[in-house]
């Protein structure tokens, strides 16, 4: 399985040789099970779902939510057990086989109508068991044990069920693999052949989709009271931001792979050649190398790496966000993001804590620029015009050039101070209580002096820290040292082993990439809520070696088409964390006390 290769820190030891081993006889082995279950797809089939084998796929939830932690969502018994038994037609299912489901047609799709192709040991004997004849209905009609009424059609290994007879006469021609490559790539290919369960929907059954939903959500929209909706959800934006994002798209699929060690999805949007994205990845850069690698390894609490010129610099960037529903990138950071072509951020945990220190005491900001003068004038002139009156705060900025730093060298050095405003400066309408809540937040991420960091030019961009330790300056100043160099740096904080086992099931050249370390984080939550009487107790504990959640995003030119690639990792302690934390606010929710 792909995800077997996802090993923590600590458990590096494993050997390459049996990881590389395993990956050849897993691709082995599952190449051919997925080309066997699309067999079973018709070929003009608008949208279709596959497991290519049951068993496995049943394995790895169990595996899963054993090392989840959680028993209880064990106590119904193994996952696929239970979902057969809910539409019961457990007798005669071969849990060894594939499961198969479509619906041809966008109609279909709309109204849930479909069809099922149910694994078995044997056709007739499965159609006795779980069938009562219905003869009234058609020959080959029967009945669930509650009541549901279904066509059915024995094949060799299968039985296909249907709501109405039509669907069950599959046309010539089946889904095939090198179709999925022609349209996906061969590299999500072989993603999908190691996947449980793979899912394809057409990209005019999507655009059907959306205009059947905009017409539901305009009708409850018509229809609720204006005290049913809340003030800042407009259905109709909601729609716009649904349409722009799947806008263009012909082809959309999606691989999900369950593991003892964590849940990934990978999925793949095709657009056509002309559509606004096919023009934008005709415009793009290759990644040249992973952007996280200028920045020092480590432990972190968030680790982020944008690769602007991947994307089409930061007008193609913008342009992608407007598609993909976002609000217009803000005039000013607009202007900072034209001045370079990526940026690197992560923030660690540091000893000094989050009372003194703050937040980003342990942070660095890299941003990848050809003109590194150009992105410290530009980042100057915007720090020092948040000087003067906001509201009810009051903020005095300064950007000192070249200071001698009491350790040796020069870095510029970036102030800034915030405090409640006089009474005759503060901003019409602004509230005193609101600036103390706004100053309180600021002095948690930067520490109770405000922020105090340096700045420093280096090969091939700009450095911002936002404390004055010149350990992490020279930290990440080193890190960030040839940022253009092309190929594998074999450095920084890229070359985490964590971080390099995930990416097996992120894309290959993710433009945007982000890590969360979720048990790292909630200690970070602790020490925030200990400030307040009583506020730990509201945070759940978490273990710190838990691994990261990992997001991946890219833009693939594919011919005259594009691809947008991504990728989500969840760890299976984090997924046992939350469904703990979830089961803990049911409980509350139930007992009337208030949840956490």
């Amino acid at each position: 399985m792909p995800l077997r290769s996802f090993v923590q820190s600590s458990r590096v030891a494993v050997t390459a040789v049996v990881i590389a081993g395993s990956a050849i006889l897993t691709h082995a082995a599952h190449a051919d099970q997925l080309s066997e279950v699309l067999e079973l797809v018709p070929a003009d089939a608008v949208a279709w779902a596959v497991a290519p084998n049951l068993s496995r796929f049943n394995a790895d939830l169990g595996d899963l939510i054993d090392r989840a932690d959680r028993p209880e969502l064990a106590v119904a018994g193994r996952p696929v057990d239970v979902l057969v038994s809910q539409f019961g037609v457990a007798a005669g299912f071969d849990e060894r086989g594939s499961l198969a489901i479509w619906s041809p047609t966008v109609g279909d799709l709309l109204l849930g109508h479909g069809v099922v192709a149910v694994p078995v040991e044997s056709g007739p004997r499965f159609i006795e068991a779980n069938l009562r004849p219905a003869p009234d209905a058609g020959p080959n009609a029967g009945r669930l044990p509650d009541g549901t009424l279904l066509h059915h059609r024995a094949l060799d290994r299968h039985v296909l069920l249907a709501p109405r007879p039509d669907l069950l006469e599959v046309g010539a021609g089946a889904v095939d693999v090198p179709g999925l490559a022609t349209s996906f790539g061969e590299d999500a290919v072989a993603v999908m052949r190691r996947a449980d369960l793979v899912l394809r929907i057409d990209g005019a059954a999507l655009a059907e989709a959306q205009r059947s939903a905009r017409t539901v959500a305009e009708q409850v929209a018509a229809d609720a009271r204006p005290s049913d909706i809340p003030g800042d959800v407009d259905p109709s934006d909601l729609m716009d931001r649904l349409e722009r994002a799947a806008g263009g798209a012909a082809d959309v699929a999606i691989a999900i792979d369950a593991d003892a060690l964590a849940l990934g999805v990978r999925g793949w949007t095709r657009y056509a050649a002309g559509s606004p994205i096919a023009t934008l990845a005709a415009e793009a850069t290759p990644v040249r190398r992973p952007v996280l690698s200028v920045l020092p390894d480590g432990p972190f609490y968030l680790a982020m790496g944008l690769d602007l010129r991947s994307f089409g610099g930061a007008e193609g960037f913008g342009r992608l966000a407007a598609m993909l529903g976002e609000d217009a990138i803000d005039a000013g950071l607009m202007s900072f993001m034209q001045s370079i072509d990526g940026l690197a951020f992560a923030t660690r945990p540091s000893k000094l804590g989050v009372a003194m220190g703050g937040v980003l005491n342990d942070a660095s900001l890299v941003c990848l620029a050809s003109d590194a003068e150009s992105v410290r004038g530009g980042l100057e002139s915007a720090l020092v015009g948040m000087s003067g009156v906001d509201g009810a705060v009051e903020r005095s900025v300064t950007f000192t050039r070249d200071a001698t730093q009491r350790r040796g060298g020069v870095a510029d050095e970036i102030t800034m101070t915030a405090e409640i405003a006089s009474e005759s400066a503060r901003e019409p309408g602004s509230r005193v209580g609101d600036a103390s809540i706004q100053l309180t937040a600021e002095r948690l991420v930067f520490g109770p002096r405000g922020w105090s960091g340096l700045g420093r030019v280096v090969d091939g961009g700009y450095v911002v820290t936002f404390s004055r330790r010149p350990d992490v300056m020279q930290a990440t100043a080193e890190a960030a040292a040839g940022i253009d160099a092309v190929g594998d740096d074999g450095r920084g904080l890229a070359t985490d082993p964590t971080l390099v086992a995930m990416r097996d099931w992120l894309p290959a050249s993710p433009g945007f990439e982000l890590f969360i370390d979720v048990g790292r984080l909630a200690g970070l939550a602790r020490q925030v809520a200990s400030l307040l009487p009583g506020g730990e107790a509201v945070v759940p504990e978490l273990p710190e070696a838990m691994p990261p959640v990992g997001i991946g995003l890219g833009l693939e030119p594919a011919g005259d088409d594009a691809r947008i690639a991504w990728g989500v990792i969840v760890p299976s302690e984090v997924i046992g964390a939350a469904v703990g934390a979830g089961m803990q606010q049911a409980m509350n929710a139930v007992g009337g006390g208030a949840a956490p």
